[in-house]
Protein backbone atom coordinates (compact mmCIF):
# COMPACT_ATOMS: atom_id res chain seq x y z
CA UNK A 1 0.00 0.00 0.00
CA UNK A 2 2.86 2.36 0.81
CA UNK A 3 4.34 1.89 -2.68
CA UNK A 4 0.97 2.58 -4.27
CA UNK A 5 0.68 5.86 -2.38
CA UNK A 6 4.27 6.94 -3.09
CA UNK A 7 3.40 9.11 -6.13
CA UNK A 8 1.08 11.20 -3.95
CA UNK A 9 3.04 11.42 -0.68
CA UNK A 10 6.40 12.59 -1.99
CA UNK A 11 8.24 9.33 -1.25
CA UNK A 12 9.55 9.41 -4.83
CA UNK A 13 10.69 12.50 -6.71
CA UNK A 14 8.77 14.12 -9.53
CA UNK A 15 11.65 13.15 -11.83
CA UNK A 16 11.29 9.49 -10.87
CA UNK A 17 7.50 9.56 -11.23
CA UNK A 18 7.70 11.14 -14.70
CA UNK A 19 10.52 8.89 -15.91
CA UNK A 20 8.74 5.73 -14.76
CA UNK A 21 5.47 6.87 -16.32
CA UNK A 22 7.10 7.76 -19.64
CA UNK A 23 9.05 4.50 -19.53
CA UNK A 24 5.82 2.57 -19.11
CA UNK A 25 4.27 4.31 -22.12
CA UNK A 26 7.43 3.55 -24.10
CA UNK A 27 7.31 -0.15 -23.21
CA UNK A 28 3.67 -0.27 -24.28
CA UNK A 29 4.60 1.35 -27.60
CA UNK A 30 7.33 -1.24 -28.15
CA UNK A 31 4.87 -4.03 -27.46
CA UNK A 32 2.21 -2.59 -29.76
CA UNK A 33 4.79 -2.14 -32.50
CA UNK A 34 5.90 -5.75 -32.16
CA UNK A 35 2.26 -6.83 -32.51
CA UNK A 36 1.80 -4.69 -35.62
CA UNK A 37 -0.63 -2.30 -33.94
CA UNK A 38 1.34 0.85 -34.79
CA UNK A 39 2.16 2.41 -38.15
CA UNK A 40 5.92 1.80 -37.91
CA UNK A 41 8.00 -1.30 -37.42
CA UNK A 42 9.85 -2.56 -34.37
CA UNK A 43 13.27 -1.78 -35.90
CA UNK A 44 12.24 1.86 -36.44
CA UNK A 45 10.94 2.32 -32.93
CA UNK A 46 13.89 0.62 -31.21
CA UNK A 47 16.44 2.57 -33.24
CA UNK A 48 14.69 5.87 -32.55
CA UNK A 49 14.45 5.11 -28.83
CA UNK A 50 18.15 4.26 -28.53
CA UNK A 51 19.23 7.37 -30.44
CA UNK A 52 16.83 9.78 -28.74
CA UNK A 53 17.65 8.68 -25.20
CA UNK A 54 21.32 8.06 -25.96
CA UNK A 55 21.87 11.51 -27.47
CA UNK A 56 20.09 13.17 -24.53
CA UNK A 57 22.14 11.25 -21.94
CA UNK A 58 25.43 11.87 -23.76
CA UNK A 59 24.77 15.60 -24.14
CA UNK A 60 23.58 15.73 -20.54
CA UNK A 61 26.92 14.29 -19.47
CA UNK A 62 29.33 16.25 -21.69
CA UNK A 63 27.79 19.74 -21.42
CA UNK A 64 27.68 19.87 -17.58
CA UNK A 65 31.24 18.54 -17.47
CA UNK A 66 32.39 21.32 -19.79
CA UNK A 67 30.55 23.95 -17.73
CA UNK A 68 31.69 22.56 -14.40
CA UNK A 69 28.19 21.82 -13.12
CA UNK A 70 26.56 18.65 -11.84
CA UNK A 71 24.82 16.52 -14.50
CA UNK A 72 21.26 15.28 -14.03
CA UNK A 73 20.91 11.98 -15.91
CA UNK A 74 17.26 11.45 -14.98
CA UNK A 75 16.30 14.83 -16.42
CA UNK A 76 18.12 13.91 -19.66
CA UNK A 77 16.32 10.56 -19.72
CA UNK A 78 12.94 12.29 -19.46
CA UNK A 79 13.82 14.65 -22.31
CA UNK A 80 14.94 11.77 -24.51
CA UNK A 81 11.76 9.80 -23.83
CA UNK A 82 9.49 12.78 -24.54
CA UNK A 83 11.18 13.45 -27.88
CA UNK A 84 11.05 9.75 -28.74
CA UNK A 85 7.27 9.77 -28.22
CA UNK A 86 6.82 12.85 -30.43
CA UNK A 87 9.24 12.53 -33.36
CA UNK A 88 8.29 9.97 -36.01
CA UNK A 89 10.33 6.77 -35.46
CA UNK A 90 12.82 6.04 -38.20
CA UNK A 91 15.78 3.73 -38.78
CA UNK A 92 17.35 5.62 -41.71
CA UNK A 93 20.61 7.44 -41.08
CA UNK A 94 19.05 10.80 -41.95
CA UNK A 95 16.07 10.24 -39.68
CA UNK A 96 18.22 9.09 -36.77
CA UNK A 97 20.54 12.08 -37.15
CA UNK A 98 17.51 14.39 -36.97
CA UNK A 99 16.38 12.70 -33.76
CA UNK A 100 19.90 12.96 -32.30
CA UNK A 101 20.06 16.67 -33.14
CA UNK A 102 16.69 17.28 -31.46
CA UNK A 103 17.78 15.48 -28.27
CA UNK A 104 21.10 17.30 -28.19
CA UNK A 105 19.48 20.72 -28.71
CA UNK A 106 16.88 20.02 -26.01
CA UNK A 107 19.47 18.95 -23.44
CA UNK A 108 21.85 21.78 -24.33
CA UNK A 109 19.07 24.33 -23.80
CA UNK A 110 18.82 23.29 -20.15
CA UNK A 111 22.27 24.72 -19.53
CA UNK A 112 22.34 27.61 -22.00
CA UNK A 113 18.81 29.09 -21.92
CA UNK A 114 18.71 29.42 -18.15
CA UNK A 115 17.97 31.96 -15.47
CA UNK A 116 18.93 31.41 -11.80
CA UNK A 117 19.52 27.71 -12.41
CA UNK A 118 16.17 27.21 -14.17
CA UNK A 119 15.77 26.62 -17.87
CA UNK A 120 13.51 29.25 -19.40
CA UNK A 121 11.85 27.12 -22.08
CA UNK A 122 10.59 23.57 -22.01
CA UNK A 123 13.64 21.79 -23.50
CA UNK A 124 11.70 19.32 -25.65
CA UNK A 125 9.33 21.97 -27.01
CA UNK A 126 12.23 24.31 -27.82
CA UNK A 127 14.08 21.56 -29.67
CA UNK A 128 10.97 20.62 -31.64
CA UNK A 129 10.53 24.23 -32.76
CA UNK A 130 14.20 24.43 -33.79
CA UNK A 131 14.24 21.21 -35.84
CA UNK A 132 10.86 22.09 -37.33
CA UNK A 133 11.87 25.58 -38.46
CA UNK A 134 15.21 24.28 -39.73
CA UNK A 135 13.45 21.60 -41.73
CA UNK A 136 15.43 18.85 -40.01
CA UNK A 137 12.39 16.98 -38.73
CA UNK A 138 8.63 17.39 -38.52
CA UNK A 139 7.17 16.45 -35.11
CA UNK A 140 4.31 13.96 -35.52
CA UNK A 141 3.21 13.59 -31.85
CA UNK A 142 2.48 9.92 -32.51
CA UNK A 143 2.04 9.37 -28.78
CA UNK A 144 -1.44 10.84 -29.29
CA UNK A 145 -2.96 7.55 -30.41
CA UNK A 146 -5.91 5.47 -29.25
CA UNK A 147 -3.66 2.52 -28.38
CA UNK A 148 -1.58 4.54 -25.92
CA UNK A 149 -4.46 6.65 -24.62
CA UNK A 150 -5.16 4.56 -21.46
CA UNK A 151 -1.55 4.82 -20.27
CA UNK A 152 -1.32 8.52 -21.15
CA UNK A 153 -4.51 9.11 -19.16
CA UNK A 154 -3.37 7.15 -16.10
CA UNK A 155 0.19 8.46 -16.18
CA UNK A 156 -0.97 12.00 -16.80
CA UNK A 157 -3.38 11.78 -13.87
CA UNK A 158 -0.56 10.65 -11.54
CA UNK A 159 1.67 13.52 -12.62
CA UNK A 160 -1.02 16.20 -12.48
CA UNK A 161 -2.30 15.01 -9.11
CA UNK A 162 1.18 14.96 -7.62
CA UNK A 163 1.72 18.53 -8.81
CA UNK A 164 -1.73 19.70 -7.75
CA UNK A 165 -2.13 21.14 -11.25
CA UNK A 166 -5.69 20.12 -12.10
CA UNK A 167 -6.91 23.69 -12.48
CA UNK A 168 -3.85 24.65 -14.55
CA UNK A 169 -4.36 21.70 -16.89
CA UNK A 170 -8.12 22.18 -16.84
CA UNK A 171 -7.91 25.70 -18.26
CA UNK A 172 -5.68 24.49 -21.08
CA UNK A 173 -7.90 21.49 -21.90
CA UNK A 174 -11.01 23.65 -21.89
CA UNK A 175 -9.54 26.25 -24.26
CA UNK A 176 -7.48 24.04 -26.56
CA UNK A 177 -9.96 21.17 -26.50
CA UNK A 178 -12.85 23.49 -27.29
CA UNK A 179 -11.09 25.14 -30.23
CA UNK A 180 -9.85 21.82 -31.63
CA UNK A 181 -13.31 20.30 -31.23
CA UNK A 182 -14.84 23.19 -33.15
CA UNK A 183 -12.25 22.81 -35.94
CA UNK A 184 -12.65 19.03 -36.09
CA UNK A 185 -16.45 18.93 -35.93
CA UNK A 186 -16.82 20.21 -39.47
CA UNK A 187 -14.86 17.31 -40.94
CA UNK A 188 -16.44 14.40 -39.05
CA UNK A 189 -19.86 12.79 -39.16
CA UNK A 190 -20.85 13.45 -35.55
CA UNK A 191 -19.80 15.52 -32.57
CA UNK A 192 -18.91 12.29 -30.75
CA UNK A 193 -16.49 11.35 -33.51
CA UNK A 194 -14.94 14.81 -33.35
CA UNK A 195 -14.51 14.58 -29.57
CA UNK A 196 -12.90 11.15 -29.86
CA UNK A 197 -10.48 12.45 -32.48
CA UNK A 198 -9.46 15.38 -30.28
CA UNK A 199 -8.90 13.17 -27.24
CA UNK A 200 -7.49 9.98 -28.76
CA UNK A 201 -5.68 11.14 -31.90
CA UNK A 202 -4.05 14.43 -30.94
CA UNK A 203 -1.24 15.72 -28.66
CA UNK A 204 -3.77 17.33 -26.32
CA UNK A 205 -3.48 15.11 -23.23
CA UNK A 206 0.24 14.34 -23.48
CA UNK A 207 1.09 18.02 -23.96
CA UNK A 208 -1.07 19.01 -21.00
CA UNK A 209 0.12 16.41 -18.49
CA UNK A 210 3.79 15.96 -19.31
CA UNK A 211 4.96 19.26 -20.81
CA UNK A 212 2.70 22.15 -19.83
CA UNK A 213 3.01 21.19 -16.15
CA UNK A 214 6.81 21.20 -16.02
CA UNK A 215 7.52 22.86 -12.62
CA UNK A 216 10.59 24.81 -13.78
CA UNK A 217 8.59 26.69 -16.44
CA UNK A 218 5.40 27.16 -14.41
CA UNK A 219 4.57 30.70 -13.16
CA UNK A 220 4.19 31.20 -9.38
CA UNK A 221 0.58 32.42 -9.00
CA UNK A 222 -2.77 30.87 -9.96
CA UNK A 223 -3.95 33.75 -12.16
CA UNK A 224 -0.62 33.71 -13.97
CA UNK A 225 -0.89 29.96 -14.57
CA UNK A 226 -4.44 30.41 -15.85
CA UNK A 227 -3.30 33.09 -18.29
CA UNK A 228 -0.42 30.93 -19.51
CA UNK A 229 -2.69 27.89 -19.89
CA UNK A 230 -5.26 29.91 -21.84
CA UNK A 231 -2.55 31.38 -24.08
CA UNK A 232 -1.07 27.98 -24.88
CA UNK A 233 -4.59 26.64 -25.42
CA UNK A 234 -5.51 29.35 -27.91
CA UNK A 235 -2.27 28.98 -29.88
CA UNK A 236 -2.66 25.20 -29.89
CA UNK A 237 -6.25 25.43 -31.07
CA UNK A 238 -5.92 27.80 -34.04
CA UNK A 239 -4.03 27.63 -37.33
CA UNK A 240 -1.55 30.34 -38.35
CA UNK A 241 1.70 30.90 -40.22
CA UNK A 242 4.15 33.71 -39.50
CA UNK A 243 7.21 33.52 -41.74
CA UNK A 244 9.00 30.26 -40.94
CA UNK A 245 6.81 29.67 -37.88
CA UNK A 246 3.60 27.73 -38.10
CA UNK A 247 0.98 26.73 -35.55
CA UNK A 248 2.00 23.67 -33.56
CA UNK A 249 1.74 22.37 -29.98
CA UNK A 250 5.45 22.92 -29.40
CA UNK A 251 5.38 26.55 -30.55
CA UNK A 252 2.29 27.21 -28.41
CA UNK A 253 4.13 25.87 -25.36
CA UNK A 254 7.28 27.88 -26.06
CA UNK A 255 5.21 31.09 -26.25
CA UNK A 256 3.56 30.12 -22.98
CA UNK A 257 7.00 29.55 -21.42
CA UNK A 258 8.11 33.05 -22.43
CA UNK A 259 4.99 34.51 -20.83
CA UNK A 260 5.59 32.46 -17.68
CA UNK A 261 9.19 33.67 -17.52
CA UNK A 262 7.96 37.27 -17.59
CA UNK A 263 6.03 36.57 -14.36
CA UNK A 264 9.05 35.17 -12.51
CA UNK A 265 11.27 36.93 -9.99
CA UNK A 266 13.90 38.82 -11.91
CA UNK A 267 16.92 38.60 -9.57
CA UNK A 268 18.99 35.72 -8.21
CA UNK A 269 18.08 34.74 -4.66
CA UNK A 270 21.32 34.40 -2.73
CA UNK A 271 20.85 33.47 0.91
CA UNK A 272 23.29 33.17 3.81
CA UNK A 273 22.66 31.01 6.86
CA UNK A 274 22.87 33.14 9.99
CA UNK A 275 21.40 30.77 12.57
CA UNK A 276 20.25 27.19 12.97
CA UNK A 277 17.88 26.16 15.76
CA UNK A 278 16.04 23.07 16.93
CA UNK A 279 12.57 24.23 18.09
CA UNK A 280 11.46 20.63 18.64
CA UNK A 281 13.12 17.18 18.53
CA UNK A 282 13.81 16.26 14.91
CA UNK A 283 12.83 19.75 13.71
CA UNK A 284 15.34 22.24 12.32
CA UNK A 285 14.77 25.98 11.87
CA UNK A 286 17.06 27.85 9.49
CA UNK A 287 17.38 31.64 9.65
CA UNK A 288 18.56 32.96 6.30
CA UNK A 289 19.65 36.48 5.39
CA UNK A 290 19.25 37.91 1.90
CA UNK A 291 21.47 40.52 0.29
CA UNK A 292 18.42 42.15 -1.26
CA UNK A 293 14.81 42.30 0.01
CA UNK A 294 12.72 39.27 -0.92
CA UNK A 295 9.25 39.84 -2.34
CA UNK A 296 6.86 37.30 -0.90
CA UNK A 297 3.43 36.99 0.70
CA UNK A 298 2.54 35.14 3.89
CA UNK A 299 1.71 31.54 2.98
CA UNK A 300 4.07 31.27 0.03
CA UNK A 301 6.98 28.85 -0.32
CA UNK A 302 10.58 29.12 -1.39
CA UNK A 303 12.33 26.59 -3.65
CA UNK A 304 15.78 25.98 -2.25
CA UNK A 305 18.69 24.46 -4.17
CA UNK A 306 21.21 22.63 -2.00
CA UNK A 307 24.23 21.38 -3.93
CA UNK A 308 25.85 18.49 -2.05
CA UNK A 309 27.87 15.36 -2.60
CA UNK A 310 26.05 12.14 -3.39
CA UNK A 311 22.48 13.44 -3.73
CA UNK A 312 19.91 10.68 -3.45
CA UNK A 313 16.97 10.09 -5.80
CA UNK A 314 15.05 13.01 -4.26
CA UNK A 315 17.45 15.50 -5.81
CA UNK A 316 18.96 18.83 -4.79
CA UNK A 317 15.85 21.03 -4.83
CA UNK A 318 13.14 21.24 -2.21
CA UNK A 319 10.23 23.57 -1.48
CA UNK A 320 9.82 25.01 2.01
CA UNK A 321 7.00 27.21 3.26
CA UNK A 322 8.35 30.48 4.64
CA UNK A 323 7.64 30.66 8.37
CA UNK A 324 8.51 34.33 8.93
CA UNK A 325 6.71 37.58 8.19
CA UNK A 326 6.97 39.46 4.88
CA UNK A 327 7.49 42.59 7.00
CA UNK A 328 11.13 41.48 7.40
CA UNK A 329 12.04 40.85 3.74
CA UNK A 330 15.80 40.62 4.36
CA UNK A 331 15.62 37.67 6.75
CA UNK A 332 13.47 34.56 6.40
CA UNK A 333 12.87 31.47 8.51
CA UNK A 334 12.47 27.96 7.09
CA UNK A 335 11.42 25.05 9.30
CA UNK A 336 11.70 21.38 8.37
CA UNK A 337 11.32 17.96 9.89
CA UNK A 338 14.37 15.72 9.62
CA UNK A 339 12.98 12.18 9.87
CA UNK A 340 14.97 8.98 10.08
CA UNK A 341 16.14 8.07 7.55
CA UNK A 342 16.38 11.60 6.13
CA UNK A 343 17.02 12.54 2.53
CA UNK A 344 20.54 13.58 1.57
CA UNK A 345 19.32 17.15 1.10
CA UNK A 346 17.83 17.42 4.59
CA UNK A 347 20.90 15.80 6.15
CA UNK A 348 23.03 18.42 4.42
CA UNK A 349 20.83 21.30 5.58
CA UNK A 350 20.79 20.00 9.15
CA UNK A 351 24.60 19.98 9.23
CA UNK A 352 25.20 23.46 7.74
CA UNK A 353 27.08 26.02 9.80
CA UNK A 354 26.28 29.76 9.91
CA UNK A 355 27.88 31.60 7.02
CA UNK A 356 27.07 28.95 4.44
CA UNK A 357 25.51 30.34 1.26
CA UNK A 358 22.47 28.82 -0.44
CA UNK A 359 20.56 29.55 -3.63
CA UNK A 360 16.80 29.83 -4.03
CA UNK A 361 15.36 29.38 -7.52
CA UNK A 362 12.06 31.10 -6.83
CA UNK A 363 9.21 32.04 -4.51
CA UNK A 364 5.66 30.99 -5.39
CA UNK A 365 2.33 29.80 -4.03
CA UNK A 366 -1.33 30.79 -3.77
CA UNK A 367 -1.97 29.62 -0.20
CA UNK A 368 -2.71 33.17 0.89
CA UNK A 369 -4.94 34.42 3.72
CA UNK A 370 -7.76 36.94 3.17
CA UNK A 371 -6.46 40.48 2.78
CA UNK A 372 -9.07 41.59 5.34
CA UNK A 373 -7.88 40.31 8.77
CA UNK A 374 -11.43 40.56 10.15
CA UNK A 375 -12.59 37.69 7.90
CA UNK A 376 -12.95 34.62 10.19
CA UNK A 377 -10.52 31.83 9.27
CA UNK A 378 -9.69 28.36 10.59
CA UNK A 379 -6.10 27.17 10.28
CA UNK A 380 -5.58 23.40 10.44
CA UNK A 381 -1.96 22.28 10.55
CA UNK A 382 -0.53 18.79 10.52
CA UNK A 383 2.84 18.83 12.29
CA UNK A 384 5.31 21.02 10.43
CA UNK A 385 2.41 22.22 8.25
CA UNK A 386 2.10 25.01 10.80
CA UNK A 387 4.83 27.05 9.06
CA UNK A 388 2.69 29.00 6.54
CA UNK A 389 0.29 29.88 9.35
CA UNK A 390 3.20 31.15 11.45
CA UNK A 391 4.03 33.55 8.61
CA UNK A 392 0.42 34.73 8.44
CA UNK A 393 0.22 35.23 12.21
CA UNK A 394 3.53 37.10 12.36
CA UNK A 395 2.48 39.42 9.54
CA UNK A 396 -0.97 40.26 10.91
CA UNK A 397 -1.34 39.94 14.70
CA UNK A 398 -4.96 40.07 15.83
CA UNK A 399 -6.32 38.27 12.76
CA UNK A 400 -9.69 36.58 13.43
CA UNK A 401 -8.25 33.08 13.32
CA UNK A 402 -8.14 29.83 15.26
CA UNK A 403 -5.39 27.22 14.80
CA UNK A 404 -6.12 23.51 15.09
CA UNK A 405 -2.67 21.89 15.38
CA UNK A 406 -2.56 18.12 14.80
CA UNK A 407 0.55 16.37 16.15
CA UNK A 408 1.42 12.80 17.07
CA UNK A 409 3.52 13.85 20.04
CA UNK A 410 3.33 16.99 22.23
CA UNK A 411 7.06 17.49 21.66
CA UNK A 412 6.33 18.22 17.99
CA UNK A 413 4.50 21.46 18.79
CA UNK A 414 6.21 24.58 17.42
CA UNK A 415 5.40 28.30 17.13
CA UNK A 416 2.75 28.09 19.86
CA UNK A 417 4.14 31.18 21.62
CA UNK A 418 4.07 33.09 18.33
CA UNK A 419 0.36 32.41 17.89
CA UNK A 420 -0.30 33.38 21.49
CA UNK A 421 1.51 36.68 20.95
CA UNK A 422 -0.55 37.25 17.79
CA UNK A 423 -3.79 36.67 19.72
CA UNK A 424 -4.67 33.50 17.79
CA UNK A 425 -6.08 30.66 19.93
CA UNK A 426 -4.45 27.25 19.45
CA UNK A 427 -6.30 23.95 19.87
CA UNK A 428 -3.90 21.01 20.13
CA UNK A 429 -5.09 17.64 18.81
CA UNK A 430 -2.84 14.83 19.94
CA UNK A 431 -3.17 11.21 21.13
CA UNK A 432 -1.23 12.15 24.27
CA UNK A 433 -2.12 14.90 26.72
CA UNK A 434 0.47 17.71 26.49
CA UNK A 435 2.23 18.84 29.64
CA UNK A 436 2.50 22.60 30.00
CA UNK A 437 0.79 24.45 27.16
CA UNK A 438 1.52 28.14 26.76
CA UNK A 439 -1.14 30.76 27.31
CA UNK A 440 -3.71 30.78 24.54
CA UNK A 441 -3.42 27.05 23.79
CA UNK A 442 -5.82 24.31 24.93
CA UNK A 443 -5.83 20.55 24.55
CA UNK A 444 -8.66 19.42 22.26
CA UNK A 445 -8.25 15.66 22.68
CA UNK A 446 -7.25 13.08 20.07
CA UNK A 447 -10.21 13.59 17.70
CA UNK A 448 -10.15 16.62 15.33
CA UNK A 449 -13.94 16.57 14.80
CA UNK A 450 -14.66 16.59 18.51
CA UNK A 451 -12.06 19.32 19.08
CA UNK A 452 -13.72 21.51 16.45
CA UNK A 453 -17.21 21.03 17.86
CA UNK A 454 -16.09 21.86 21.40
CA UNK A 455 -13.51 24.60 20.91
CA UNK A 456 -14.41 26.12 17.52
CA UNK A 457 -18.23 26.03 17.42
CA UNK A 458 -18.32 28.45 14.48
CA UNK A 459 -15.93 26.34 12.36
CA UNK A 460 -18.48 25.98 9.54
CA UNK A 461 -18.64 29.78 9.17
CA UNK A 462 -14.87 30.21 8.89
CA UNK A 463 -12.75 30.01 5.76
CA UNK A 464 -10.68 26.88 6.28
CA UNK A 465 -6.98 26.53 5.43
CA UNK A 466 -5.30 23.13 5.74
CA UNK A 467 -1.54 22.43 5.49
CA UNK A 468 0.43 19.26 6.09
CA UNK A 469 1.21 15.93 4.47
CA UNK A 470 -0.89 14.96 1.43
CA UNK A 471 -2.72 12.25 3.39
CA UNK A 472 -3.45 14.58 6.31
CA UNK A 473 -4.62 17.33 3.96
CA UNK A 474 -7.02 15.09 2.05
CA UNK A 475 -8.43 13.50 5.21
CA UNK A 476 -8.94 16.88 6.89
CA UNK A 477 -10.48 18.42 3.77
CA UNK A 478 -13.12 15.68 3.69
CA UNK A 479 -13.76 16.07 7.42
CA UNK A 480 -14.26 19.82 7.15
CA UNK A 481 -16.59 19.41 4.19
CA UNK A 482 -18.61 16.89 6.16
CA UNK A 483 -18.80 19.35 9.08
CA UNK A 484 -20.21 22.05 6.81
CA UNK A 485 -17.15 24.11 5.86
CA UNK A 486 -18.05 26.42 2.97
CA UNK A 487 -14.49 26.94 1.73
CA UNK A 488 -11.39 24.78 2.22
CA UNK A 489 -8.01 25.80 0.80
CA UNK A 490 -5.16 23.31 0.99
CA UNK A 491 -1.38 23.19 0.88
CA UNK A 492 0.01 19.64 0.68
CA UNK A 493 3.68 19.27 1.59
CA UNK A 494 4.64 16.65 -1.01
CA UNK A 495 8.19 16.51 0.27
CA UNK A 496 6.95 15.88 3.79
Amino acid sequence: MRRLSAPFTGEITMYRLVSVTLGTITLAALGQSALGLLSFGLVDIVASLVVSVGAALLTGLLVPKALGVRPHPESSLITGLILFLILWPESTLTGLLAIAVASAVATLSKYVLTRRGRHVLNPAAFALVVVGVAGIAAPSWWVGSAGLLPLVLVGGYLVVRRLGAFSFVGVFLLVSGGLNLYATAGSTATLTDAAWTVVASSPLLFLAAFMLTEPLTTPPRWWQRALVAATVGVLDGISFTIGPLYSSPELALVVGNVLAFAFGQRHALRLRLVDRREPAPGTIELVLASARPLRFSAGQYLELTVAHRGPDSRGTRRMFSIASSPTDPERIHLVMRVPEPASSLKRTLAALEPGHELTATGIAGDFLPPTDPSVPVLFVAGGIGVTPFASMAAETPGRDAVLLHLVTDPADLTHTELFAAAGIPVVVVCPRVPGNLPEGAVYGGPDPAAALREHVPDHADRLAYVAGSPVMVETTRRLLRALGARSVRTDAFSGY
